[in-house]
Parts: structure tokens; sequence; C-alpha cells
């Protein structure tokens, strides 16, 4: 459902920032998409809304309300609530080995074979 994809795009972008990474939304396609990431405040956006493939680029800035035409803003879509953020109730250690390191030289010897010959 819409409020299922919202609310999983709004965790990913609050998780992107909480790592201060840079948030993208790609394949932009329709007003009602770039409503959806301009109120989750995605950082940058691709699609063919936004700009066809081109070999020229672009000289002009796009007017994002102009794009986004008669939706109202903010609107329903908008009303998702974000998660607050969880605390976990797990603790967080790195992964241990499993199997042993196997030295380069057991590698590179011949395997017997398996009718007794070398």
């Amino acid at each position: 459902s819409e409020h299922q994809t919202l609310s999983v795009l709004s965790t990913l972008v609050d998780l992107a920032r909480r790592w201060g990474a840079l948030t993208i939304a790609e394949g932009v396609e329709t007003a009602e998409q770039l409503e959806m990431i301009r109120v989750l405040d995605v950082d940058a956006g691709q699609g063919y809304l936004l700009g066809r493939p081109s070999a020229v680029i672009a000289k002009e800035d796009i007017d994002l309300d102009e794009l986004v035409g008669t939706i109202s803003p903010r609107r329903a879509v908008a009303a998702a609530p974000r998660p607050a953020p969880a605390r976990p109730s797990f603790d967080v250690r790195p992964a241990a080995r499993v199997t042993p390191r196997t030295a380069v030289t057991m590698l590179t010897e011949p395997l017997p074979s398996p009718f007794g010959r070398t």
C-alpha cells in the first residue's frame, strides 16, 4: 500500500541521515512521486519528470513547484508517522570468524588422487 511504501521510504531516509549519507530518489516520473520525496526531505532526485536523457546539459533551473502543479502540498500521504528512533534490545558485536584461516601454501599443494595416484 502507499502508506507502507511511505513508511519504508521514511525509515530509509531517516537511517541515511543518521549515517550522514546523501539521499537520492531515482526514477521520479510523476508529480506525486516528486511531492512524496519532497515531503520525505530527500536530498536529490533523478527521473524523466526532472529531465530526459540528453547529450546537452540543461542550463536552466527546474521549478519544482511548477512540476508538482495542482497537488496539494503536504497531502494526506505526508501524514504517515515517521518511526521513532528505536533502541536496540541487543548488543552489537563483530561477527565471529566461522572458518579457520587457510594458508596460501595449502591452496597450492596438489590434491591426492581419488585412485591412489599423485
